[in-house]
């Protein structure tokens, strides 16, 4: 969680934006339609630039200047831990052959080295893939932190990143190479520290023409709907770029349940696998019935992200301080 002395709240209202995006991408893929509708698979393709945008804009606000093995230290108390813990039940149903992967054959290697495997990898559970992935990013900024010695550091090394993600570091198919994944968002993770650190100039552009960026990311959304995932990944940059700018426009404009997302984001990213997990079973055995389904999926989320946010809640009240230890809240 960002220290609260020194948020920026733009990038609040991304954080709260990122949590409600994951959870209901993964509501409506595992309880839904599994993705076969290209409109909402458009919507839902690559939402973890959010999160990951976050991360970036984040590490050079308030920590760029940190020692880098305080900087990891820190990370891996606050994200190491928890994904450890809450990843128990899931290894634990693989290890004990209560469940196959749907996508891929795991490794027939034993209790020990399967839960390495899946520790590595996230694969035990659909969104704890993103947890090896980012951890990569903040070792990575040993080298990331140096950019600033240069004038256009960050810019020139967002570009080549890009280019790299768009060419040979393609987002792996079913999230099982966590080094492919890293290359594949790099460069949304050096485009949030660039723009906190081009943070004059993105207000500047808010003040002037934030109408005119709401109105290309909703552009941007509608065309990549109609593209191939891989032309999509660009277009979802530029769009993000401009949901930025448009809510650098609004940041002094504080809102109760932003401050809820956002403070919880955390909590309910480490939660919400299992709750969707229970969902889609009752669903399955047709003891969970949601009749109207474009609106079911928004209502399903909405309930997901709820008790994410009461079972964090409680955790906070019984174990206090230590509960970031659980949830990483």
């Amino acid at each position: 969680m960002a220290d609260k002395r020194s948020v920026i709240y733009s990038i609040e209202y991304i954080r709260a934006i990122a949590v409600i995006m994951v959870v209901m991408t993964h509501v409506y893929t595992s309880a839904f339609l599994s993705g076969t509708d290209h409109i909402y698979s458009a919507i839902f393709a690559d939402v973890n630039i959010f999160f990951t945008f976050a991360a970036g804009f984040l590490f050079y606000h308030l920590s760029r200047k940190e020692p880098y093995y305080q900087f990891v230290r820190r990370r891996a108390k606050n994200v190491l831990i928890p994904y450890l813990i809450i990843s128990i039940p899931a290894i634990l149903i693989y290890a004990l052959g209560l469940k196959q992967h749907p996508n891929i054959d795991l490794p027939d290697i034993g209790g020990v080295g399967l839960a390495a495997y899946l520790l590595l990898t996230g694969l035990h559970l659909g969104p704890l893939w993103f947890i090896p992935m980012i951890f990569i990013l903040y070792l990575s900024t040993f080298v990331i932190r140096e950019l600033e010695r240069f004038r256009y550091g960050y810019l020139l090394a967002f570009l080549v990143s890009l280019g790299l993600a768009l060419t040979i570091f393609p987002r792996p198919q079913f999230n099982d190479n966590p080094l492919m994944a890293a290359g594949h968002y790099l460069p949304i993770f050096l485009l949030g520290a660039l723009l906190c650190e081009r943070y004059a100039l993105v207000r500047t552009m808010a003040e002037k023409y934030w109408m005119a960026f709401l109105i290309l990311a909703l552009l941007l959304f509608s065309i990549s709907s109609q593209l191939d995932k891989d032309l999509q990944f660009p277009l979802k940059i530029v769009a993000l770029i401009s949901i930025f700018i448009f809510f650098t426009r609004f940041e002094n404009v504080h809102m109760r349940f932003v401050d809820v997302l956002a403070g919880y984001s955390f909590a309910i990213f480490f939660l919400h696998g299992y709750i969707v997990a229970v969902i889609r079973i009752l669903i399955d055995r047709g003891t969970m019935a949601v009749p109207i389904q474009n609106l079911g999926f928004i209502l399903v989320s909405a309930i997901v992200i709820a008790i994410c946010i009461a079972i964090a809640y409680l955790l906070k009240r019984v174990a206090g301080r230590h509960s970031r230890y659980l949830v990483g809240r």
